[in-house]
């Protein structure tokens, strides 16, 4: 049986998104792209454009993710629900559930899907908030230290203000944090008990939720918002999965939650895909498909690598 060449499709677009735009040697090519998109802004890299993914179709596995930290598998609810609800895994078998979501109790949020937006070192999308005629423009990513952060822009297109109250809540913290606008809590994660083995406990983990400009109301941060008309309000949550050998964890989630929303995000993304450019030197084949099929296995193999 002859099986043939695989035939590809939209190569068009795959080679212009793989050009590299920038003279390059076999030693500095993807540094030397990363270095022209440092200096166009630092938020559009080139990673993320080759592999992103816009609309739902293909796009329901969240690929930003942290040492340790994911949210596993194909879930709407990483993107129907803000902030990161699903499956969140921390490297060993169980499942956490919801890390934390935001809502804006009484107004039913839905997102916009064609807008999603699905890349290596973020997600974004664009939801209603409900009858208040608001639409929110969101971005999060997870850190490489285990910071999972949303940045959230709320936008009125109306001609009168709108004031709600925007949540953040976890069921991994639910206790006081250090500060009025932070919760904590903590987990034991065991080491499951697949083929016969004992569940045993291995670790622990702390899980620490804050807000800038939020308040803790039970185990709740509230923060009110009045967007007014024709104009927006920026806000932005921090969540963080830390332990007794991951230290670095407090002090990237601390620098991360005294950030501005937009500079949150263009740090986060520019750190991941600083560490793609230092890590791969060099991809180029002559044909774009097989480049980018090149480029997705490298991508997946560190992302199956905790």
């Amino acid at each position: 049986m002859e099986i043939g060449d695989p035939v590809y499709s939209n190569v068009g677009d795959v080679a212009e998104q793989l050009e590299p735009g920038v003279p390059f040697t076999a030693g500095n090519m993807h540094q030397s792209i990363f270095d022209k998109d440092l200096a166009a802004g630092g938020t559009d890299y080139y990673l993320d454009r080759v592999l992103g993914v816009q609309g739902t179709v293909g796009s329901a596995v969240l690929m930003t993710r942290g040492r340790s930290l994911y949210m596993r598998g194909a879930s709407n609810n990483n993107f129907t629900v803000m902030g990161f609800a699903g499956s969140a895994f921390v490297g060993g078998p169980n499942n956490l559930g919801n890390l934390y979501t935001v809502t804006v109790p009484g107004q039913t949020v839905t997102e916009v899907n064609a807008n999603r937006f699905n890349a290596p070192s973020h997600a974004k999308s664009r939801y209603t908030v409900g009858t208040s005629g608001v639409t929110a423009d969101l971005t999060k990513f997870i850190t490489y230290d285990n910071v999972a952060v949303t940045a959230i822009t709320f936008n009125n297109p109306g001609e009168g203000p709108a004031t709600f109250t925007v949540r953040a809540a976890s069921p991994l913290a639910t206790q006081a944090g250090a500060g009025p606008a932070e919760l904590t809590g903590t987990r034991t994660i065991t080491s499951g008990s697949n083929n016969g083995l004992v569940d045993t406990p291995w670790n622990s983990i702390k899980v620490d939720l804050t807000g800038p400009g939020f308040s803790r109301t039970g185990t709740n941060l509230d923060r009110e918002i009045t967007v007014p008309a024709g104009g927006s309000v920026a806000l932005s949550v921090v969540g963080a999965v830390s332990s007794a050998t991951l230290p670095a964890t407090v002090e990237s989630y601390q620098e991360y939650a005294g950030l501005s929303p937009a500079d949150a995000v263009r740090t986060g993304v520019t750190e991941f895909n600083r560490r793609w450019a230092q890590d791969v030197p060099y991809i180029d084949v002559p044909d774009p498909a097989l480049e980018k099929a090149i480029v997705y296995r490298w991508w997946g193999e560190r992302y199956n690598t905790l």
